[in-house]
């Protein structure tokens, strides 16, 4: 099925966080901006709400990650935290002397 069928991405129960190394930041990435992309902002937030520092910190999948909250955080009307992540992701982004984040 698609990835937008995947429901086990999107059903985080209240309180929980994704534990480092069990989830796939990449395609957690995928997800929530195919979400904000689909208007579901609300499942895209829950799911980028759960996502957590972990192991994907140091990688490409964490600037994929920062790309895709800060489209959410645009369509969400929360311009200043939308600049933060997308400055953040363009710092790591030249460090590794790659231009764009997908």
């Amino acid at each position: 099925g698609s990835l937008l069928d995947d429901t086990s991405l999107r059903h985080i129960p209240p309180g929980r966080r994704a534990t480092p190394g069990t989830d796939n930041a990449h395609l957690r990435a995928q997800a929530i901006s195919a979400l904000t992309e689909t208007g579901r902002l609300g499942e895209a937030r829950r799911l980028a709400d759960a996502v957590t520092v972990g192991g994907a910190h140091g990688s490409w999948e964490w600037n994929e990650f920062l790309y895709s909250r800060c489209l959410l955080r645009i369509a969400s009307d929360e311009f200043d935290d939308a600049l933060a992540d997308l400055l953040e992701c363009g710092r790591r982004q030249s460090a590794r002397e790659v231009e764009s984040p997908i």
